[in-house]
């Protein structure tokens, strides 16, 4: 997703379904993260809970066709053996209020099974 008045943030959800624990999604956003940030660099990893739901999330900073980029990755662990997947990619210096907003997206996360 990219919001419509803003082309310096990307921000994409996914559970991939052979990824079944938050060790397991680590391992999967190091193998993707190559696709979406240019030597990227994790400044910060914290334990959380997102909608109820243990989680993790990975900040840091790269660059992608010149341009300096911040990046968080959040994995939740999701009933039933599935994890989310979330990653935000913003130009560096973003306004922190659109930041908020799309992490408050977050907060509507539901497993249906």
């Amino acid at each position: 997703m990219c919001p419509e008045e803003n082309d310096g943030i990307w921000v994409g959800f996914i559970s991939p379904h052979d990824v079944s624990t938050l060790e397991a999604a680590r391992g999967y956003l190091t193998e993707m993260g190559a696709f979406l940030v240019k030597d990227a660099s994790v400044k910060a990893i914290k334990s959380r809970c997102v909608a109820g739901l243990p989680a993790q999330t990975f900040s840091g900073t790269g660059h992608r066709k010149g341009k300096s980029l911040d990046f968080t990755a959040i994995t939740i662990d999701m009933p039933n053996g599935r994890v989310a997947v979330s990653v935000g990619v913003f130009e560096a210096g973003e306004d922190v209020n659109v930041i908020s907003n799309i992490n408050a997206l977050l907060n509507y996360l539901k497993s249906i099974h």
